[in-house]
């Protein structure tokens, strides 16, 4: 999925552009953390909609 958008990047966007220097294995950790989190805040605004 493409946006074009100043706010909104896909997290291998976003590694390729602004942190070049983390590597595979930290990417790999890190998308797990904010893929919870990103369900977390998901679930949120669900419960906020009902």
């Amino acid at each position: 999925m493409n946006i074009k958008s100043d706010y909104y990047r896909v997290w291998e966007e976003y590694l390729q552009k602004e942190e070049p220097e983390i590597e595979e294995v930290q990417a790999k950790a890190m998308a797990a953390r904010l893929q919870g989190y990103e369900e977390a805040m998901f679930g949120f605004v669900m419960f906020l909609l009902v």
